[in-house]
């Protein structure tokens, strides 16, 4: 029975389609789900999750609303929705209807099928009673086109329950076709079961849920094609959308596509993104028109091994983590952030490429973590990249956060280190000697000591970086057995000393300027900049002997306006800037004199010069202790002129008098008028 406003005909859906087109007439209810936006704050689900959890300890099981005008409860081991001997209804004989509270419990329900459309006021399938964990019970869609309908009342998947949306082809023995599946349930779907969906839509937010301290939790699998018109929340939940396996009904598309809606992960929560045996014709799997990934939890990959020489998996959607993100380095291809072109991630938590496993395997060379072009990642957490990963991508570092990285040095050679492009460290290894290992963390602060050397503008960010020796151990020496005393043997020539290790080492630029590449020195304490060649991206320090240590690109200035005035006082660029504009001119010795309290007739040859020098207009104002022949006449006479100084009620300026800092006020108050004009 269809709700008002609603026709009675067949839904489908296709692969790609933001929605259901019915062959009736157009639905003209617009639905108040549709408005709604996930939550944003792990705080905030959180405390949803608590409430959830609480409510579902108390509630008992039946009707998930009091509105429904009947309830329906499940009667038979197995059977079809549509067979009405299988229902007990309050209101009436047969099958559910659009005002029915449904329920379908496990210790009556082995599974029950839906082989054409059902609705219901609410659903409810499955208990969260923990004596009941080993009895499932499973709702399975088993026709093409099937929508379950389900109104205010919402669904509710229980911790027994398994709902099954949508089918994957099969072939061979037990070949069956791929089918497609609709759940309208715009009050939401609460999952402490298991909701594993295939070629399916979801109108509704979907939220995860465990419903005791211990035990499964809720658990989310997305196979094939499938969009969710809403949010997925996973405040205590496991999301897994798997790539490849059984073919698609038709065009092949992400197994999660988001519409209206964000995924969110809690610190609770994790996400596995598997890769299944069988062809991979979509290596996207997440998407959303115009949602985003929230991470707070774990966020890994896995898969069979044959599957993961391709691609890496694509999050196309942006991406903002909080938690963890490890790859598996010994079956997954790694993860590529995308998103609509100049979508800017953002990671404060950890990003791990190749993490090893608690049983490593040999680790294998592949894909890391890319970050496509057009697309930015901003870290203010840490990175790691372990040896044999890629990286790739543009990626700001600031704010604390780090990037590590190493690589082996078997033989002479260029190496690159962190993200292959903007933001690349590469080291050239002319002669490695004992080094077989370069190691690197960059560090997106300003570096250490820095204020040791105050010509150091510009840098922002540092990079440690190490040469691993290979040290031999020696054991005992074998002593010889005593016999005759052997001939002497010649002395061979001595080998020649190799020479010394030889670096190269280029840096992101990061700054404008002139800038150079500079190394810190702990004894004495002291940066060192080096000559560097400087191209329009990098920066490049030569003939190296050692790379170990703190290293930083920075503008090297000078500043020395006046003999009195050099880079370490830290007034120096201020005060080289009056001096340069021509606001000050010093004393005829070459001094400023900083210290010096400033006179009044100074301060106003600073205003006057700082507008131009005009000239007074004449029969200006003048003072009896400011003569012509004072350099300060034109000056001051201007400022009586434009009405900035006044004078003392004596005729005087005070000329030679220090200015208080509430005359100050009153000049530079009275100026910006005179500059506004």
């Amino acid at each position: 029975m269809a709700r008002e406003g609603e026709d009675v005909g067949r839904s489908t859906t296709a692969p790609g389609s933001l929605g259901r087109v019915r062959t009736g007439e157009h639905r003209p209810v617009v639905r108040a789900w549709r408005t709604r936006r996930s939550v944003r704050t792990p705080s905030r689900l959180l405390a949803l999750g608590a409430c959830l959890a609480l409510l579902a300890a108390v509630a008992p099981p039946g009707p998930a609303s009091a509105d429904a005008a009947g309830t329906c409860a499940w009667t038979a081991l197995n059977g079809a929705w549509h067979d009405a001997a299988n229902w007990d209804c309050s209101e009436h004989d047969g099958i559910p209807t659009a005002t029915d509270a449904v329920t379908i419990d496990p210790l009556v329900a082995g599974e029950v099928t839906v082989a054409e459309d059902a609705e219901a006021f609410s659903l409810e399938l499955g208990r969260d009673q923990e004596d009941l964990l080993d009895l499932t019970v499973t709702l399975r869609t088993t026709a093409d086109q099937v929508t379950v309908d389900v109104g205010d009342g919402g669904t509710t998947v229980r911790r027994s329950g398994e709902f099954r949306l949508g089918q994957t082809q099969l072939s061979g023995v037990a070949s069956r076709p791929a089918l497609r599946a609709t759940l309208d349930s715009p009050s939401g779907v609460l999952v402490h079961g298991r909701l594993w969906i295939t070629n399916s839509t979801i109108f509704g937010d979907v939220d995860l849920e465990r419903p005791f301290a211990e035990g499964a939790r809720g658990n989310f699998q997305a196979r094939a094609w499938n969009h969710i018109h809403g949010s997925v929340n996973a405040l205590d939940g496991f999301v897994q959308p798997i790539l490849g396996g059984t073919p698609y009904f038709g065009t092949a598309a992400p197994p999660i596509t988001l519409h209206g809606g964000d995924l969110t992960l809690t610190d609770q929560s994790s996400m596995q993104i598997f890769w299944d045996t069988g062809s991979v014709l979509t290596t996207t799997a997440v998407a959303s028109d115009d949602g985003q990934l929230l991470n707070d939890g774990a966020l890994t990959t896995s898969g069979f091994p044959a599957q993961t020489a391709q691609q890496p998996a694509v999050l196309d959607l942006p991406v903002h983590n909080s938690g963890s993100i490890r790859p598996r380095i010994d079956r997954a291809q790694g993860l590529a952030l995308g998103g609509p072109s100049g979508t800017e991630h953002t990671n404060s938590g950890v990003i791990e490429v190749g993490a090893t496993l608690d049983d490593p395997v040999a680790p294998v060379d592949g894909f890391g973590l890319e970050v496509q072009t057009g697309r930015s990642l901003h870290t203010t957490g840490e990175i790691t990249i372990h040896r044999l990963r890629t990286a790739s991508g543009d990626v700001t570092n600031t704010d604390g956060g780090t990037v590590a990285d190493s690589v082996d040095v078997p033989t002479p050679g260029t190496y690159q280190l962190g993200f292959a492009g903007p933001s690349e460290v590469v080291v050239t290894v002319s002669e490695p000697r004992d080094i077989y290992e370069l190691r690197m963390t960059w560090h997106g602060e300003d570096p250490p000591d820095a204020e040791l050397d105050e010509r150091l503008v510009g840098t922002g960010a540092w990079w440690d970086l190490e040469g691993i020796e290979l040290f031999k151990e020696v054991g005992d020496p074998i002593l010889p057995i005593p016999g005759p005393e052997p001939e002497p043997e010649p002395e061979p020539e001595p080998e020649p000393e190799p020479d010394d290790p030889s670096y190269a080492l280029t840096l992101p630029r990061l700054n404008p300027g002139d800038p150079q590449v500079c190394h810190y020195d702990d004894g004495p304490p002291a940066w060192d900049c080096l000559p560097t060649v400087v191209g329009q991206q990098r920066a490049t320090a030569p003939d190296l002997r050692s790379i170990d240590g703190a290293w930083a690109v920075a503008v090297e200035l000078d500043c020395d306006p006046f003999v009195d005035v050099t880079i370490a006082n830290p007034f120096c660029f201020d005060i080289a800037w009056m001096a340069d504009e021509g606001i000050t001119t010093g004393y005829d010795d070459d001094t400023f004199r900083p210290a010096t309290s400033i006179s009044r007739q100074a301060m106003g040859a600073f205003l006057w010069r700082l507008v131009g020098e005009p000239e007074p207009a004449p029969g200006a104002p003048t003072f009896s202790d400011v003569p012509p022949t004072s350099p300060f006449f034109d000056a001051i006479s201007w400022l009586a002129q434009v009405q900035i100084t006044e004078g003392n009620e004596d005729g005087t300026f005070g000329a030679v008098n220090p200015i208080s800092r509430q005359a100050m006020a009153a000049f530079m108050r009275r100026y910006s008028v005179v500059v506004t004009d």
